[in-house]
């Protein structure tokens, strides 16, 4: 087996990144054995927004029959794309598709060795030789640090009774310091 060391920093400016762009939508795709980690991904972002980006979790397959048309131009798509090679071709397809109809800005947690130019920001898979079923801990780090990410992209300033400026975090849905008077 091989788990891939790869560099916190690196994966943190990327998710850093791809949060200034999830505004609204993001959608997390995945093969069926790791629809549990696409689930989490899912959940984490929506909470983390404090429901200001709505979220869609789906297999690939699944997407094509009916969700499809929760994509737009500027949903952000977190694709995690499966090891298994006869997999990553129905999964190619379907992003050929998106990437021709314009639908969704594509981030691909891949497997090394993967280069498909229809994604718009690559994320080297940190566990692509593990079995898709122990993946999960190894990639999950980029969607937590997305979620985290997403979370000061969104800030709602509000004015308190005291007349000082506190904000409003998607994390817990409370204000939370104090930054001074208005």
């Amino acid at each position: 087996m091989n788990v891939r060391p790869r560099c916190l920093p690196e994966l943190d400016e990327t998710a850093q990144y791809v949060a200034g762009i999830a505004t609204e939508r993001v959608a997390i795709l995945a093969p069926p054995a790791l629809t549990g980690i696409a689930r989490e991904a899912s959940l984490k972002l929506l909470e983390l927004s404090g429901g200001r980006v709505v979220t869609l979790c789906e297999t690939y397959l699944g997407l094509r029959h009916g969700p499809l048309s929760y994509l737009r131009e500027n949903t952000v798509t977190v694709c995690f794309v499966s090891p298994d090679e006869q997999s990553r071709r129905y999964e190619e397809d379907l992003l050929e598709e998106l990437r021709e109809k314009r639908l969704g800005r594509l981030v691909g947690i891949v497997p090394e060795g993967t280069s498909w130019d229809v994604f718009d920001v690559v994320v080297p898979a940190l566990a692509p030789d593990l079995p898709e079923s122990l993946r999960a801990p190894f990639e999950i780090v980029f969607a937590q640090l997305l979620g985290y990410h997403l979370e000061p992209a969104l800030l709602v300033w509000i004015q308190t009774p005291e007349s000082r400026w506190r904000y409003q975090s998607g994390r817990t849905g409370r204000a939370h310091s104090s930054l001074g008077s208005a």
